[in-house]
């Protein structure tokens, strides 16, 4: 599984040009990942991935998904003279940053 997971990010990352943050797995995912890789389950000494993962319900993902989010920016109220973080507009399990 960690293969398979490292195999997409590397395809995203030669499509894209940039290396995806997250995975989303559903249970039957993360169950075979941590068997194949039980140091994940240490909290103490788990190496950095360098993604984070996300379970997301089998019913909505039947296979592995990455993902890349844009950094969240923060947006100058001239207003208010402050800055004012973005909100996240939420559609299921897919997130994305949009402006008001």
């Amino acid at each position: 599984m960690l293969a398979f997971i490292m195999g997409m990010l590397q395809t995203y990352e030669n499509s894209h040009g940039f290396r995806p943050q997250l995975v989303y797995l559903n249970q039957k995912h993360l169950t075979q990942l941590l068997a194949e890789c039980p140091w994940l389950n240490s909290v103490d000494d788990r190496p950095a991935l360098g993604f984070r993962i996300v379970l997301i319900s089998e019913k909505e993902l039947p296979h592995p998904k990455v993902v890349w989010i844009p950094p969240m920016r923060r947006q100058y109220s001239a207003r208010n003279k402050t800055l004012e973080p973005e909100t996240l507009d939420c559609d299921g399990p897919y997130c994305a940053a949009v402006h008001h």
